[in-house]
Formats: C-alpha cells, sequence, structure tokens
C-alpha cells in the first residue's frame, strides 16, 4: 500500500490514538481493555526534514553603496552578482531582495528614509558557521560599489512564534 516501508508499531505519533479514536470513534479493543499494536504510516516528509539537523542561515544585510554611473557599469555590476550568486551554489537561500523605497517609523511620525547608507537590500545564505557566512560576504561584489554588509545569523521560528 506503500507504507510498507518504515511502518511504525504503536499508535498515531501525534496524540497517542488510535485511527478510531481519531475519527471520534472509541477503537474496539480499547473498549474490551485490550492494547493492540496499529501499523501507521511513517512521519510525513516535513516531519522528518525538521527532525534533521539545519544548516543556519544568515542575512546579508546591504547598507550605503554608489550607484552605477552608466547603463553600461549597472550591467557589468549585475553580470558580477549573477556569477557570483551561481557560485554559491546551494548556499543561496535567496539571492536578494532589492529595497528601493524606505520609511522611518517612529511612536509619534513616518518620515521619508533620506539616509544615503540606509539598508539597500538582503540576500540570505546557508553556512556552517558565522566565519562561513563571513566569508561569504566578503566575496560579494556588492563590496566593489563602496558598500558595506551586515551579516546576522537568523533565528527560526515556528509557527506559534517561540524558537
Amino acid at each position: 500500500m506503500g507504507f510498507e516501508q518504515g511502518v511504525v508499531k504503536g499508535v498515531f505519533p501525534l496524540h497517542g490514538v488510535t485511527g478510531a479514536e481519531a475519527r471520534g470513534g472509541v477503537a474496539p479493543w480499547r473498549e474490551r481493555g485490550q492494547p493492540r499494536d496499529v501499523e501507521c504510516p511513517p512521519s510525513p516528509p516535513y516531519r522528518q526534514e525538521q527532525q534533521e539537523k539545519k544548516m543556519p542561515k544568515f542575512m546579508l544585510a546591504y547598507y550605503g553603496g554608489n550607484k552605477p554611473s552608466s547603463q553600461e557599469e549597472g550591467m557589468a555590476q549585475m553580470e558580477k552578482w549573477s556569477a557570483w550568486v551561481k557560485g554559491l551554489g546551494d548556499s543561496i537561500v535567496n539571492p536578494g531582495t532589492p529595497l528601493p523605497v524606505s520609511k522611518l517609523v517612529t511612536s509619534g511620525r513616518v518620515e521619508d528614509d533620506a539616509d544615503p547608507n540606509s539598508m539597500k537590500g538582503f540576500a540570505v545564505v546557508k553556512a556552517d558557521s558565522m566565519a562561513a557566512a563571513l566569508a561569504i560576504a566578503q566575496s560579494d561584489p556588492f563590496l566593489e560599489s563602496g558598500g558595506t554588509i551586515r551579516v546576522s545569523r537568523m533565528m527560526e521560528m515556528n509557527e506559534q512564534g517561540s524558537c
């Protein structure tokens, strides 16, 4: 039936109930007070992935930088960036998200963000360590435009908002 591989003996893994109980009934052997092994399908793939050790993710936040002085210079920068992203292979999670417009919000007002060194965008990479993430950032062609990159380890949050 497709569940032969990885079949688990026992009760449904999430709640400790049998199939009949999960559907609102009482399992016949429980009515008689008899425990019984039930064959359950293996955990869904996403649960198996959650259990595997995940490689940490790091955000590369881009600040400042000079705009290209010509269309040709802009195209050359894009070619370097594309080659850099391609060279990262599986390490890249999000190759880059530009942030062309930003506002500053305080408890009392909203204003345009006119700071030339404001955050211009971000990328997300996977790396074994902060040192590895820093090496990725140091190879980023964005630095050639006079900008800076802040590298921050990201914390995974679950659906309930805790880690």
